[in-house]
């Protein structure tokens, strides 16, 4: 262990390991949250024991995939036999895409991310960013006797809960039994591969190699953004590729190897990139647009007086820029195709017997860096947090175009509950039963699409509830398991049904599980339900949102706001677009409106009639926009407003339309709107378009 680990945790002993004056407690030792009780609940290191020691039994069988059903990598056995090479590949058969074995039998991808303990996501920092102890700790771990390399307190400046429970559970080797146990698990829940996020571990299972790049140009602003126009680029990739592929050239399990995470250019990165410090792809992308553009309008662009000089222009920060939508999607199109074209070049050199999927890709990146991707990757990696998988729809289009298959890489269903918050409107269930349950339709249904190759669950263990990094890391129920190394038998039961059927769905053979995705995210009674408008007056692009409601929104628990994983798709290359959360109706007319409106700090300053507007109707067909006045009550992440009309209402005025503005697609997420009345005239009575259930 570390001084900087010691120092911290010399002082939380010497403090009683209590939290500071007036603040509530969050955790226990063993990393549970303290406000909430519940069955199971872990009390004493007996129990875990006690746990552990039932649980192996039940896992005995479990030590190997059923060797009547599957070949030794969970290869299908049903009398069909296909070219073996020794190696993962993948082939088209009867028109739907499949991994082949290394054996020769057609396999599914039915996989589960991070089954290791000691991914740094599920450690927890022990101080603020400033230094000082944090004060969600009513006590922690014990700093064990032997102090392996794995326990507790071996990433500096952390503590890792489940790594403590793990070690009191099965003692001296913990980590070899977890993983061993962990094996056993998935294998007996019908999984059978873990596909991201090992790093380098791996469990017996098929599995695929991560690895980030370590020492290529980045942006300070951009960390997952690598500038592929340095001129070192290639020579350094290609090193840390060789280091890579070392570890893994000649091993069977293999799936393929995956390249960063979440990395690629989106447009509003290029604006920043345009307008930050001078950088090779800074320099590229102006003598792109010198070319596209010409030198007046680029001059123009980059706010230059008097004569252009491109490196002058290079080396000057310059806020504000906005890169012309046309231009900017060229320069990323052509940017991903030199990215992937040389990594693809650098695998295939070093190790052409494994298969090369690329990075994950996630709403995040603009459409144009992922379509550019495609026909390098042998699958392309999918993260998509959502029931309906809305953003990845034009993607898998796309993919059918170019008949490539894919992995959904990531995808997840959580409860906010036992002090976690909700992740978001689209994968956040009413109960625990639910999260499998929503597990079983959302794969099921993309089970059936012949592209689809496989899954990978994000991921197998909670992230712990005092969040994995500060100021605001993840902190989520994604887990299949506890912290407390408890599986959620009753997600379990539906996830085990739906492994088992996923193979028959994807050959043809079976229908997908069919139910309403709306019954099971529980919007009936917490919902969109909230939203008391004219029927068919929403826009479907309208997401209820109670996600980060302390942190962001000053405690408001719930917002309507615009769905921005699929925002690009909407706007199909407009600037602005208004979209409706839907029109309500007065008994006689309306005198007055309100609402409350939040819009993200770094828009304070501008004109809110481009994110807010409210519209009158005499009839409900012609509307007419309304000036409305704001008023900041609050500033935090996303400041509070009121929002009133500027002048009095029109007389006879019986329908009022309250809309979102959209002005930049990659953040939609901006505005949001938490209250809206409508005041009827000579009448007490104010319509609510949100009711308080």
């Amino acid at each position: 262990m570390k001084n900087s680990t010691v120092s911290v945790l010399t002082a939380l002993l010497a403090s009683g390991l209590a939290c500071a004056t007036g603040a509530p407690v969050q955790v226990d030792r063993f990393g549970q949250y303290t406000g909430e009780n519940w069955p199971g609940k872990i009390t004493s290191d007996q129990q875990l024991r006690e746990e552990a020691a039932a649980e192996e039994v039940q896992l005995i069988r479990f030590d190997a995939f059923d060797p009547q059903r599957f070949d030794r990598y969970g290869g299908i056995l049903d009398g069909q036999k296909f070219r073996a090479t020794g190696f993962f590949r993948l082939e088209k058969v009867r028109e739907r895409w499949w991994f082949i074995t290394p054996e020769g039998n057609r396999f599914f991808l039915i996989g589960c991310d991070a089954p290791d303990f000691y991914e740094k996501g599920y450690a927890t920092p022990l101080t603020q960013p400033d230094g000082t102890p944090r004060n969600v700790f009513l006590q922690l771990p014990e700093v064990p006797r032997n102090n392996t390399p794995f326990s507790a307190y071996s990433r500096p400046g952390m503590v890792n809960f489940l790594a403590a429970n793990l070690q009191l559970k099965y003692g001296e080797d913990f980590r070899e039994k977890a993983l061993e146990i962990n094996r056993r698990r998935l294998i007996s829940w019908g999984f059978n591969s873990t596909p991201k996020w090992g790093w380098g571990t791996h469990i017996g299972l098929p599995f695929i190699e991560d690895m980030n790049f370590r020492k290529l140009s980045r942006f300070r602003n951009y960390l997952r953004n690598i500038d592929v126009y340095a001129p070192d680029f290639r020579e350094n990739a290609e090193k840390e590729i060789v280091q890579q592929i070392a570890r893994r050239r000649h091993e069977p399990l293999l799936l393929g190897y995956s390249t960063e995470n979440e990395s690629g250019l989106s447009f509003s990165m290029l604006d920043g990139i345009a307008a930050g410090k001078n950088s090779p792809m800074k320099r590229a992308l102006i003598d792109f647009l010198w070319e596209e553009l010409g030198e007046e309008n680029v001059g123009k662009l980059f706010k230059v007086t008097g004569k252009f000089d491109r490196s002058s222009v290079a080396r000057t920060p310059r806020p504000g820029i906005r890169i012309p939508r046309r231009q900017a999607a060229a320069f990323i199109r052509k940017t991903s195709q030199l990215y992937h074209r040389q990594l693809r070049e650098i695998y295939r050199k070093h190790d052409p017997d494994h298969l090369w999927f690329g990075a994950g890709h996630c709403k995040h990146q603009a459409f144009e860096w992922i379509y550019e991707a495609i026909p390098y990757v042998d699958a392309l990696l999918l993260h998509d947090y959502d029931i309906y998988a809305a953003w990845s729809t034009p993607i898998r289009k796309r993919l059918h175009e170019l008949d490539k298959p894919y992995i959904i890489a990531e995808y997840s269903f959580v409860q906010a509950r036992r002090g976690y918050p909700a992740f978001n409107g689209y994968v956040c269930v009413p109960d625990e039963k639910s999260r499998g349950t929503g597990y079983r339709y959302f794969t099921e249904q993309l089970a059936a699409d012949p592209n689809c190759v496989g899954f990978g669950y994000f991921i197998l263990y909670d992230q712990a509830v005092t969040r994995r990094s500060l100021p605001r890391g993840e902190a989520y129920n994604f887990g299949l398991v506890n912290q407390q190394d408890q599986p959620y038998h009753a997600m379990l039961e539906q996830v085990r049904i739906a492994n088992e059927e996923l193979p028959e769905i994807h050959a043809g053979r079976r229908q997908p599980f069919a139910a309403n995705p709306a019954d099971i995210l529980g919007w009936k009674s917490t919902r969109l339900s909230r939203l008391q408008v004219l029927p068919g007056s929403r826009s479907p692009y309208i997401i209820g949102d109670a996600v980060m409601a302390d942190e962001f929104y000053g405690g408001c628990p719930f917002r309507f706001k615009v769905n921005d994983a699929i925002a690009t798709e909407f706007l199909q290359g407009r600037k602005h677009i208004f979209v409706s959360i839907g029109t309500i109706k007065a008994d006689s007319y309306f005198a007055d409106a309100r609402a409350t409106v939040h819009l993200w700090k770094k828009r304070r300053g501008s004109d809110l009639n481009r994110f807010f507007r409210l519209e009158y109707s005499f009839d409900n067909r012609q509307f007419t926009p309304l000036e409305m006045r704001f008023t900041l009550e609050q500033e935090m992440e996303h400041d509070r407003y009121s929002m009133t009309p500027a002048e009095p209402m029109p007389e006879n005025c019986r329908y009022l339309r309250l809309s979102i503005g959209v002005t930049e697609p990659e953040r939609a997420w901006m505005a949001a709107i938490a209250d809206w009345r409508g005041i009827e005239k000579n009448k007490p009575l104010q319509i609510s378009c949100i009711s308080r259930k």
